[in-house]
């Protein structure tokens, strides 16, 4: 059965120069780097916080911004915001790991670096506040409790972003615009092909108290990655139905993971902690073999959370697919397989953002958009764009 949904006239209540979609990490990165830029930019959020899986997920790990190897390969808004993460005024007293290594803190040799990796863990409520505060310093428009539900495009180039919130729905213009989403949603709105990941098994990150003993947080994640998943258990695909089994699901896992600690949980996510969910067919896939390559139109570059690697070169083709004004970011850029495990993650969230909302701005800005020029704006606001850093040199 189907109805008929009358048809309306929708109020174009915003003109700006860049859109982002989406208030996780990625997303903060990107209308940070378009609102620096000079471009008026607008935010859309869903939740009413900002920081995504890092923050309402409690995903409160801010992973290594180096390669292992001692080299820094993640600069810019990426350092910015991990420094910003365990600044004074935002950490525990009694938490030590919530501090930046000393050996990148100043000079120190290869060998340090390469034993202490660039990485901390933080607050997940102080890095709410503190990305609102840095993006209403930026000029950022933030609009929270608002979901992007339709996109219109004219000549290959997209023109609007129809959103709902309590005051109704209503519709954006805008000269460039960021899918950081993590689902690809501005992407698929926008007629965008894209590819859909099938074998997220639940995972419930909370924190527990037992007496008077400091929170504890508890990782609670099912078989791992890129492996079918074993009989009876359960894959969830994204879908209103499927979200809200994951949720449920994650929740149950939670309190009988808590009753056998005899813990009491006190902070629990509001969001679904699927890892991947959706992405954008672009037009060219990041994957495991272009590990240590070096390419012209690169726009990022990551190294590998889990272990030492070589880096990924992120170009800006695996930023964009048909849609010459739309840009993502995040865990929904053009990534496939291992590559689609490591650009997920905080640092490569945070690099590609600020490649996304700077190309945004200057796309915007100037009517068109020179990689040279990119490049050189991006290594200009600290962005580590360094072929010296890939190569066949270290092991693969």
């Amino acid at each position: 059965m189907r109805i008929q949904e009358p048809a309306r006239l929708i109020d174009v209540v915003r003109s700006a120069d860049v859109v982002v979609a989406g208030g996780g990490i990625a997303g903060v990165s990107a209308a940070l780097a378009a609102s620096r830029s000079g471009a008026g930019t607008v935010l859309l959020e869903k939740e009413c916080a900002l920081g995504g899986l890092a923050t309402l997920g409690l995903i409160v790990i801010y992973l290594p911004l180096c390669d292992g190897y001692g080299h820094q390969v993640i600069g810019g808004i990426g350092e910015e915001l991990l420094r910003e993460s365990v600044a004074p005024g935002n950490t525990s007293p009694s938490a030590s790991d919530q501090h930046i290594p000393d050996c990148w803190n100043g000079p120190s040799t290869v060998e340090e670096r390469t034993r202490n990796r660039f990485r901390v863990n933080f607050e997940a409520a102080p890095m709410i506040l503190s990305l609102e505060r840095l993006l209403r310093e930026a000029g950022v428009e933030i609009w929270y409790d608002t979901r992007v539900c339709a996109a219109m495009s004219q000549g290959g180039s997209l023109t609007h972003v129809i959103v709902e919130n309590k005051s109704g729905r209503l519709a954006l213009e805008a000269k460039a615009f960021v899918d950081a989403t993590g689902d690809a949603d501005l992407c698929r709105l926008a007629g965008e092909k894209t590819a859909e990941y099938t074998q997220n098994r639940k995972s419930g990150w909370y924190f527990s108290q037992k007496g008077d003993a400091r929170a504890s947080l508890h990782s609670l994640t099912e078989p791992p990655l890129d492996a079918p998943c074993p009989p009876g258990t359960r894959c969830y695909r994204l879908s209103g139905g499927e979200i809200s089994a994951y949720v449920q699901d994650m929740h149950a896992m939670i309190s009988h993971h808590a009753r056998t600690q005899d813990a009491i949980p006190f902070l629990i996510p509001t969001l679904p902690l699927m890892r991947m969910t959706r992405r954008l067919v672009a037009r060219e896939t990041l994957c495991r073999e272009q590990l240590g390559a070096w390419r012209e139109d690169a726009v990022a570059m990551t190294g590998d959370w889990r272990h030492p690697a070589p880096v990924y070169t992120i170009g800006l083709n695996h930023l964009m697919g048909r849609c010459d004004n739309l840009f993502s970011a995040g865990r929904c850029i053009g990534s496939h397989g291992d590559a689609w495990d490591v650009t997920r993650a905080i640092p490569a969230c945070a690099a590609t953002g600020q490649a996304a909302g700077t190309a945004a701005a200057m796309l915007a800005q100037e009517n068109g958009l020179d990689v040279g020029m990119l490049q050189s704006r991006l290594r200009r606001d600290g962005a580590i764009l360094d072929r010296g850093l890939t190569g066949s040199d270290k092991e693969r």
